[in-house]
């Protein structure tokens, strides 16, 4: 009898929870302007995120190039060199790579 009663306030809560959120949504404009709001920065943080990306093999493959071009190079600008691959990877680390 004990799972009867707990399975009919589950079922109660969860319609008076649905309830609540449809009327919050149909009923309060801020609700429909937040929502829209969260969209359109979903789609920047989207552009932005490609951008990101293009940007960092932009990057990396400009320091491809000069390793290639460079053959054995002095300290000082070995030095300088990977202070630029350290501003990759940290440029690479704002957004966390997901796993393929």
């Amino acid at each position: 009898m004990s799972i009867l009663i707990l399975v009919f306030t589950i079922c109660l809560l969860s319609e008076f929870l649905v309830g609540l959120i449809l009327g919050l949504y149909v009923f309060n404009p801020h609700v429909k302007e937040v929502i829209k709001k969260m969209s359109e920065l979903g789609d920047a943080l989207a552009g932005i995120s490609t951008q990101l990306a293009k940007a960092k093999d932009e990057i990396l493959a400009k320091i491809a190039t000069l390793e290639g071009q460079i053959g054995t190079i002095p300290a000082d600008a070995q030095a300088n060199l990977d202070a630029v691959k350290a501003i990759a990877q940290a440029l690479d680390d704002v957004v966390p790579d997901v796993p393929a």
